[in-house]
């Protein structure tokens, strides 16, 4: 969303009531770990016709319209192509670029073994979002990868429960 709210004509639409996230980072609860850390929970990043692409375990990369690895979608964050992103190449296409590095984070991901602490699926969001060149505030690109990013001081919109 721009400053005043309004998606730019490029974004495709988010549709809470469908699950459908394009262009979104977007976060679900761990079953039982998240009960008892409510810091703690699970990244995915979402290509531009709405599949979610998260590292879900070892060797494992979980793709779902609608879901991620651990279940439903409960928070998400909106990239805008045209101030999100700064491209390599002059007159690129921003969303063909999302779409390719996040596969190619992805292909990356899925041969690689999976840890809680450090080769998780925040390593993967992240992975996709350097590779894009994403030209998010610093301070927000922190906030999507640690666990912070949980509170409710986070720049993720928050689904009515």
């Amino acid at each position: 969303r721009d400053a005043g709210g309004s998606m730019s004509e490029e974004m495709l639409p988010v549709d809470p009531r469908t699950d459908f996230y394009p262009l979104c980072i977007v976060w679900s609860p761990i079953p039982c770990l998240t009960w008892f850390l409510p810091i703690v929970g699970h990244l995915g990043i979402v290509t531009s016709d709405g599949i979610v692409n998260d590292f879900a375990g070892p060797y494992y990369i979980h793709k779902s319209r609608n879901k991620t690895g651990f279940g439903n979608i409960t928070k998400y964050w909106c990239i805008d192509p045209k101030k999100d992103l700064k491209l390599l190449s002059p007159g690129a296409n921003e969303i063909e670029a999302w779409d390719r590095e996040v596969g190619k984070a992805s292909c990356a991901y899925e041969g690689m073994s999976h840890n809680l602490i450090t080769n998780n699926c925040h390593a993967h969001v992240a992975m996709a979002l350097n590779q894009v060149r994403t030209m998010l505030p610093a301070e927000i690109q922190r906030t999507l990868i640690s666990c912070s990013s949980i509170l409710g001081t986070s720049p993720f919109g928050i689904l009515p429960s």
